[in-house]
């Protein structure tokens, strides 16, 4: 997708359709992000004062620890909840695990987990790593194709591995 605009997102190029997998995001830097899963089906919106991204609509669910909190829209009375009271800053490794058996998404930062953050989850055509950000924040994403720093916990796979 666009970064060329205040707030751009972006998808992997594969998706999960079952399983239970893990990756890990890098932040360079410390700003508005926001990491989860989407389906291709998620509508972005690239543009500076209406941007929209993971965890905006129905078909996304996201982490935000900038402004500390999930998002994910429900119906129109919820897009955001408070989550976590960690504000990420440069350096910090966030971890992504999605449960496709327990239809759960869940976070940690730094080898601590947050606890629950998603129940629930769809999974549609399948879901897909993705990001929305800031066009100056800068971040590296890892899915398994170099060592991790923390530990995969059991049970879940590297995402690299989808569809192998």
């Amino acid at each position: 997708n666009s970064f060329s605009s205040f707030f751009g997102s972006s998808l992997a190029n594969k998706c999960a359709m079952n399983g239970n997998w893990y990756y890990e995001v890098t932040l360079i830097t410390d700003g508005l992000m926001q990491i989860g899963y989407a389906m291709e089906q998620c509508q972005f919106i690239s543009e500076d004062d209406i941007g929209r991204g993971v965890g905006d609509d129905k078909h996304s669910w996201a982490i935000d620890l900038n402004r500390q909190i999930l998002w994910h829209f429900e119906d129109e009375l919820s897009t955001s909840k408070p989550f976590h009271k960690h504000k990420w800053e440069s350096g910090d490794v966030i971890q992504v695990y999605l449960d496709l058996e327990k239809k759960t998404l869940e976070f940690g930062v730094n080898g601590i987990h947050l606890g629950p953050a998603f129940q629930n989850v769809e999974v549609g055509t399948g879901l897909y790593p993705g990001i929305s950000m800031d066009k100056e924040n800068e971040c590296v994403f890892n899915f398994g194709q170099t060592p991790f720093k923390y530990s995969v916990e059991p049970g879940f796979q590297p995402f690299c591995m989808v569809g192998k």
